[in-house]
């Protein structure tokens, strides 16, 4: 599910677009990515794009095991390219010439469960590998994660050999689409549910199906959740000293920022397209206590529930349009001076308003919820927490007003 969102499918797509020009891949992942679930999107969508490429999946460590050899020749007895020719230097190059090593695309996972000789023997041979395989159309390809503080290591850019950095990809857009999967909207409860999560979860998605476990979203179940995650990450003691030197032009590019390396890697860091880079809520929380969660949990509440007080605003004044014509514009007697269909003006109209003649109960309901809309845009404007109760009694009122406002 969640390589099938905006983001991840690109970063796919992008992935398959290389492959298809012949080129080998490092995939630059932070700590505890789920590589597993790479390699099965990335079979996939190689099978669905007909490349014309065999997959294969091996782990360097067994080639190790297996043969107790260099690269080159953990590679060579693994597919059989041995020759008759004995005196041969089973190296890249050997490898690159091989006619029985073709058109094959190769997720080699491991390079960091190796001790660091074995691990640069790796690097320096896929390096080279694609420095010396550029003369084959039909070359077999390499796709290798390197995962966390590795990922800064690897062997360095070549015409066949391109890295994708797992930075920037999952938009806050993906998150809320994630979350409408897996726990639909079909009320302004689950709305103002959705965008508390969203906020309180950042890009993680691992964490929004944690939260969504929760029966009650109180902000004590939030921040105990939060904490919890952040010890399981080990992320309770992170120094965020190093973001002071991470400037706007290092959060543009299509790597983290050197100097964050550490972050990065230990996924407490991303880059949010459209946002610039954000700190994981889990460890702004773990480390600055309870006024970081107070905040990410007032500006979920306010992404939601403002949209949805704009858009009632706008059914009530089609509302007395409708009924009125544009008459109610000036009915204010000089008491009140804001601007005519803002939310104080209707409040007005509807408090104190004789001319607006109608059955008693619909001005009833329709007064009710502009008394609700002012009230909650206020408690936002003046950042105090919503608890579900007043999510709750906003819903009934909508749900109340909606006979006389839906006709319109």
């Amino acid at each position: 599910m969640e390589w099938s969102l905006p983001g991840p499918s690109e970063f796919i797509c992008k992935a398959i677009d290389k492959l298809e020009d012949r080129k080998n891949l490092t995939f630059r992942l932070p700590e505890d990515f789920d590589t597993h679930l790479l390699s099965q999107t990335l079979r996939k969508a190689v099978r669905e794009r007909n490349l014309d490429l065999f997959w294969e999946e091996r782990s360097v460590s067994d080639l190790i095991n297996d043969y107790h050899a260099q690269p080159g020749e953990a590679i060579t007895r693994a597919f059989g390219l041995q020759g008759n020719d004995s005196t041969a230097i089973h190296d890249a190059g050997f490898i690159a010439q091989s006619n029985k090593f073709s058109d094959l695309v190769i997720y080699l996972e491991g390079l960091n469960e190796l001790d660091e000789l074995d691990r640069q023997r790796w690097i320096k041979f896929l390096a080279d590998y694609a420095h010396v395989c550029r003369e084959r159309r039909d070359r077999s390809l390499f796709c290798v994660p390197l995962i966390g503080k590795l990922a800064f290591e690897g062997p360095f850019e070549d015409v066949l050999l391109e890295h994708l950095w797992w930075w920037g990809i999952v938009s806050r857009w993906d998150v809320m689409q994630y979350l409408d999967l897996v726990s639909p909207v079909t009320s302004l409860e689950s709305t103002w549910k959705n965008a508390i999560l969203a906020e309180s979860a950042g890009w993680d998605l691992d964490l929004v199906d944690k939260l969504i476990q929760l029966e009650d979203l109180s902000f004590d179940n939030i921040f105990s959740c939060l904490v919890s995650y952040a010890d399981k990450k080990g992320w309770r003691e992170i120094a965020l000293k190093n973001l002071n030197q991470v400037t706007l032009m290092d959060t543009q590019g299509y790597k983290p920022p050197t100097s964050a390396s550490d972050l990065w890697a230990s996924g407490a860091l991303n880059l949010i397209p459209g946002e610039g880079y954000n700190v994981h809520p889990a460890v702004l929380v773990a480390t600055r206590k309870q006024k970081d969660l107070k905040r990410l949990m007032r500006k979920g509440q306010s992404r939601s529930i403002l949209l949805t007080i704009e858009d009632q605003r706008l059914a009530v004044c089609e509302y007395l349009s409708e009924k009125h014509g544009n008459n109610w514009r000036n009915w204010c007697d000089g008491q009140y001076n804001g601007n005519t269909g803002e939310i104080g003006h209707l409040h007005y109209l509807f408090t104190h308003e004789n001319q607006l003649i109608k059955s008693e109960s619909e001005l009833n309901n329709i007064r009710d919820l502009v008394s609700w809309m002012l009230k909650t845009r206020n408690d936002l404007s003046h950042l105090r927490y919503l608890d579900f109760q007043d999510i709750r009694t906003g819903a009934r009122l909508i749900e109340q007003a909606r006979p006389h406002l839906r006709s319109m």
